[in-house]
């Protein structure tokens, strides 16, 4: 699981919920990436984005090397991040 912020330039809107949208990244693994057990990897801190660190982030597909499960916040904050089973969700 991951706790960080990201950057992303796609989306498409396959959900009826306008709020949440599915990601697209053309440049998503074909495979999961393979974490050891009980191992997690965290880009950035909740105190670093309470003071105020929230303008730089990661490409999805980029953080999809580290794993396949995360949640987090996008870049200036404007919405919350979940990626499960490799397939980023955004939800504004």
């Amino acid at each position: 699981m991951w706790i960080l912020h990201f950057s992303y330039h796609e989306s498409s809107n396959a959900n009826s919920d306008p709020g949440i949208t599915r990601l697209i990244s053309s440049q998503q693994p074909k495979q999961p990436a393979k974490m050891a057990p009980n191992e997690l990897f965290q880009y950035s801190t909740a105190n670093a984005l309470m003071d105020g660190v929230a303008t730089k982030g990661l490409l999805i597909s980029s953080i999809l090397q580290h794993g396949d499960h995360g949640i987090g916040t996008f870049r200036h904050m404007v919405g919350e991040l979940t990626i499960v089973d490799g397939v980023a969700w955004a939800v504004e």
